[in-house]
Order: structure tokens, then sequence, then C-alpha cells
């Protein structure tokens, strides 16, 4: 597995991503449940909240629900389920709340609002 600094300054293992990615593409569902239930919660008026109780809400459907004990969530995806996310609602950019990058000198958040924040128009950059 390759490690790479990633756009936040943290480490980041390239190989999740790239994971995510061919499961997206393979299969989208697991986003749009993320998107989902991500949006149902700020319509509920939620503010802040981790990405990992979203894909835990996302096993419990899936399992219980639907009655699918195969469809699995490995949580090395909750970190690019929620960039998707703030790509695609901006506005909420504030919502995730992620660990601190204190080799940087600033939290997850302010290089989230740094990177992403009002005015901002451009796509994160990696390293």
């Amino acid at each position: 597995m390759s490690v790479q600094s990633d756009l936040f300054g943290g480490t980041w293992v390239a190989a999740h991503q790239e994971a995510f990615d061919h499961l997206h593409a393979k299969d989208p569902r697991l986003y749009e449940m993320f998107r989902m239930f991500t949006l149902e919660l700020i319509a509920a008026g939620v503010r802040r909240s981790g990405a990992e109780l979203i894909v835990n809400r996302i096993r419990w459907e899936t399992t219980l629900r639907a009655g699918n004990d195969h469809y699995k969530v490995n949580s090395k995806f909750r970190k690019p389920l929620a960039l998707k996310f703030i790509e695609e609602f901006p506005q909420h950019i504030d919502f995730f709340e992620f660990r601190d990058f204190g080799e940087m000198g600033m939290s997850y958040d302010e290089r989230l609002m740094n990177d992403f924040g009002p005015g901002k128009t451009s796509q994160p950059k990696r390293k």
C-alpha cells in the first residue's frame, strides 16, 4: 500500500481512495444511501455529525431492513464518503467532524474551510 500526504496534510492510504472509487463506479448505492441519510440528518436540524454515524445507519438498514447481511461497508470508506458529500454539497462543509491534524498547526475542519470554504471554487488538490 502506498501512503501519501493528503490535501489536508495528514497521511492517507491511497489504496483506500482507490478502493472507494472502484466500489462507487461498480455500485453507487453506498454513496446514494450516505447522501440520503446525511441530508435526512441535516433536515432534522442536526448541525454536526461524524461519517461513522451514517455508515452505521447504512449497515443497520442493509442488514435488518433489507435483509442483506452480505452488504458490508468498510470503515475505511468514511473519509471518502464525507469528502464526496462535501464536494457535492459545499454549503454543508461544516457538517462533518474530522480528526485533528496537529502537524499542520490546524484542525481538519480549519483545513477544509481553507480549501472549500465560502468563496472557494477550486477543487481540492492532492499532493
